[in-house]
Order: structure tokens, then C-alpha cells, then sequence
């Protein structure tokens, strides 16, 4: 009992707290999602992230209650990307479990579970919404996101460096994927308990510090030390496909700006050959496999051999390819030594669960995304840029690793990914719209923009001290 009241009583300040300062919230689920959305589910069928998840609702319900008893509640503007991901829910959350209903299909816990994941990331991405207005927030999110994500490269590094007992740390607390200290070196999973979500985290990062160094005058050389940090905890993943994705993140940032990061593309060429030379013994291990045989690692051939055992022949079974054939992305292993088989194709991943609605939900929301963020990255000079650009090349560099594995609800990726994509769309203060060319470095200092009257077709624009 007294654990219990031990428990409440915090909980029932971070609600009132959030209740009357939401971006609190947001700033929370940030720094913490990197660090413990890896921790296992213990009684509860939560992880500490998602209970967390429930905290922050809780107090922005409360808040919401106390606006409408006060006459002062706003309705939610909703738009293009709510359409798009809404979609999503409906043809990867809703209708899989109606149309499993109405075939007669049972609904398995797993499938239950899996079911609501589009819907939890949507509830996330509203909260963003809601609760994150200004640019200044904006800048504090990202801040936020690159320290929590620095700690968790960090603890990468000396993971695949076998350091400081970190391994054994990782195994002992969280959700790793492998039993015994020795084979958690092989690749970095980190806090987040999966080298994919690392990877996703360290690239998203990655492009949000190059934009700061970009655009600012100063800091430069947090932005540069945060910048190899994440390109060292990209690498230490041990992941190819987070290797070809960093690659198409850092394209797709140089076509996103052009001729004006150009120069500064041979010194992220040189930080990323650095960092791939000090941890060369983890990528050596990922290349050993290639070169035998028809020249794929043995992992690679299981991969392919599930997939035509398990998942290619059930999608084509029927109609299944239409409709999908179950929410959950796996099935029972016949195997002893492994519980689970996943699917392990993107692509495929989305016609399992939703046939080809998801299918074209998915294409439509990239669709809606790309041009979204493609404009305001382009458009903007603050912290909404460096939000949008993250969100941009890392989508860009999503659709190539989805040939490889999902990465759209990937535990940890769209962590942060969602929260981007609503950080992108805030709006710039009316006076600035104008002159938003000319804003000063305030996103970066942290101090305002002076307002002062120019003959901006005779309205205030903000200008810089």
C-alpha cells in the first residue's frame, strides 16, 4: 500500500502540472521515450512509455474539462496530414478488426494489441498538436529530443564496446532481444532495445542538428559534437538497413537545401568515414555473411525463407491480399528456440494487416507528408524548419527501409517521428509571416525577436536586434 501511494502521489503532480502547463507534457515524452520504451512489460500489459502516454492524457483530459466548465474550449484545427493519418487508423487499426469480426476470425490478445498502435502514435501526434504552439516550444522539444537521443547513442557506444557493464545492464532491465551479455555487443540496441529504433532515432537527429548548423550563428560546435554522436550511434547500431538509410536521409537533406549545405557535404562524408572506421568491428560482423554462397548472409536467406513460409502463401490464400489477414505482424514460431516469426518486409507488413487499403493509405499519407514538409523546411528559417527537415529526410529514408523491415510504428522511430510531423506544422507568429526571410538566430540563443515597424506594405514584421 505504501508503494502504491508512493506511486499516485507523483503521478498526481505530473497531471495537475500538465493540466495547467500542457507543453509539459510533450517536453516529457520526449526525454524519456528514448531512454525507457525499451524497459519490458511487467504486470501491466504496458510498456513505462506507453503508462507514461496515459499520464500525459490524463492531465491534458483534465485540462480540457476545466476549458469547457470556463467557457474558454477551442475546438482542434484539424487538416490535410489529420485526413492522411486518420486514413492510416481506419484502414490499419479499425478495419482489420472489423473485417476479422465479420469473417468469423477470432481476435487474439496480440491482435488486439497490435490494433491500437496507429491510434496510440495518432493520440501522439495530437497531443503535439495541441500542446506545442510556438516556435520557442519547438526549439525546447528538439533540444529536448537531441540530449535524451545523445544519452541513448552514448549508451549504444559503450554497448557495442562491451564498457562500464553496460550490457549487462541492457540485459538484466530491458526488453533486449537476446539472452546472454556476449551477443549484445554484435549490434546497439541501446535504451530503446531494438537497433532499428536506434538507428531511426540517431538519423532523425542527426538531420535536426545539421539544419541548426546550417542556419545558426552560433553553437556551432554543439551542433557539430551532436551531429558525430549521432552518426557514431547510427553506426554502432550494426544495422545495414540504418546504414543505406542514413545514406538516403544525408541525399535527401542535400537536395532539401541545395546548393547551400553543398560545401558542408565533404565534412559529413568525412565525420560519417571517422565514425565507420571506429566502429568498424561492429559493421564487419553485419558484412561477414556476404561473399558465400549466392553472397547474402544467412541471415538474409531465413529472412526470404520466412516469408514464403509463413506470410507470402497466407496473403495470397483467398482474398486476403484485398482486406489483410490479421492485425498482429507475426505468428507463432513451430520452433522451440524462437517464439515468434515477424515479418520482416515493410511492404508486405502492410498488406498482412490491412490488404490493399493500407496499402494505399500508406501511399497517400507519404504523398500528403512529402510536399507538407518538403515546403515548410524550404519555406522556414527556424526551429520549425529543423522539425520539418527531420521529418522530411527521414521519411525519405523510411521508404527505402521499409523494403527491409517496418519502420512506420516502429517502437522508438515513431516516437519521435509523429511528434515531428506535428511540430512541423506550427504556425509562425502573424507579425513574423512577412519578414520570416530576415528572423534573426533567436530559435538557437533562445532570445525574442525585437519588433519594430518596417515598410512591409505598412504592417509590423519582427526584426532582429
Amino acid at each position: 500500500m505504501a508503494m502504491l501511494g508512493f506511486l499516485i502521489i507523483p503521478a498526481v503532480c505530473v497531471i495537475i502540472a500538465i493540466s495547467l502547463r500542457p507543453a509539459l507534457g510533450a517536453y516529457l515524452l520526449l526525454l524519456a521515450s528514448p531512454l525507457i520504451v525499451g524497459i519490458a512489460r511487467g504486470p501491466v500489459p504496458l510498456r513505462p512509455n506507453e503508462m507514461l502516454l496515459l499520464l500525459v492524457m490524463a492531465g491534458l483530459g483534465a485540462r480540457l474539462i476545466l476549458l469547457m466548465l470556463s467557457g474558454t474550449y477551442r475546438p482542434p484545427r484539424f487538416d490535410r496530414m489529420d485526413g492522411a493519418l486518420l486514413l492510416l487508423v481506419a484502414t490499419g487499426s479499425v478495419m482489420p478488426v472489423v473485417s476479422c469480426l465479420l469473417a468469423g476470425q477470432p481476435l487474439s490478445t496480440d491482435d488486439l494489441l497490435y490494433s491500437f498502435v496507429l491510434i496510440k502514435y495518432y493520440a501522439v501526434f495530437r497531443i503535439f498538436r495541441s500542446t506545442i504552439l510556438t516556435v520557442r516550444q519547438v526549439m525546447i522539444c528538439l533540444w529536448i529530443s537531441m540530449a535524451s537521443a545523445a544519452m541513448a547513442g552514448a549508451v549504444a557506444i559503450l554497448q557495442v564496446g562491451n564498457l562500464l557493464g553496460v550490457p549487462e545492464f541492457l540485459l538484466e532491465h530491458y526488453d533486449l532481444p537476446y539472452d546472454t551479455p556476449v551477443l549484445t555487443v554484435d549490434r546497439g540496441t541501446s535504451t530503446l532495445a531494438s537497433a532499428f529504433g536506434l538507428g531511426d532515432q540517431m538519423i532523425m537527429n542527426l538531420i535536426i542538428a545539421l539544419v541548426f548548423l546550417r542556419l545558426g550563428k552560433s553553437h556551432k560546435t554543439t551542433w557539430a559534437s551532436a551531429a558525430f554522436i549521432f552518426i557514431c550511434g547510427c553506426m554502432a547500431s550494426g544495422e545495414l538497413s540504418e546504414y543505406v538509410g542514413l545514406a538516403v536521409a544525408t541525399v535527401a537533406f542535400a537536395s532539401l537545401f541545395g546548393s547551400s549545405v553543398r560545401p558542408k557535404l565533404p565534412l559529413l562524408l568525412g565525420a560519417s568515414a571517422l565514425a565507420a572506421i571506429i566502429f568498424w568491428p561492429v559493421i564487419a560482423r553485419r558484412f561477414a555473411g556476404f561473399g558465400g554462397g549466392e553472397g547474402f548472409p544467412t541471415s538474409w536467406d531465413m529472412r526470404w525463407d520466412n516469408l514464403q513460409l509463413f506470410f507470402i502463401p497466407k496473403i495470397l490464400e483467398g482474398a486476403n491480399w484485398l482486406l489483410g489477414v490479421q492485425p498482429a505482424p507475426r505468428v507463432a514460431a513451430p520452433e522451440r528456440w524462437r517464439e515468434f516469426v515477424y515479418i520482416e518486409s515493410g511492404y508486405l507488413w502492410l498488406v498482412w494487416i490491412g490488404g490493399v487499403p493500407f496499402l494505399m493509405a500508406f501511399a497517400y499519407f507519404v504523398f500528403t507528408a512529402f510536399g507538407t514538409l518538403r515546403q515548410i523546411a524550404r519555406a522556414r528559417f527556424d526551429a520549425v524548419a529543423a522539425a520539418a527537415a527531420g521529418g522530411f529526410c527521414y521519411l525519405s529514408a523510411l521508404l527505402v527501409m521499409t523494403l527491409f523491415d517496418p519502420h512506420l510504428t516502429l517502437r522508438g522511430s515513431a516516437d519521435l517521428f509523429f511528434p515531428l510531423l506535428a511540430m512541423s506544422l506550427v504556425r509562425a507568429p502573424v507579425a513574423a509571416r512577412k519578414g520570416m526571410r530576415q528572423l534573426p538566430m533567436s530559435f538557437v540563443t533562445g532570445r525574442r525577436p525585437v519588433v519594430r515597424p518596417t515598410a512591409v506594405r505598412g504592417e509590423v514584421v519582427a526584426t532582429a536586434d
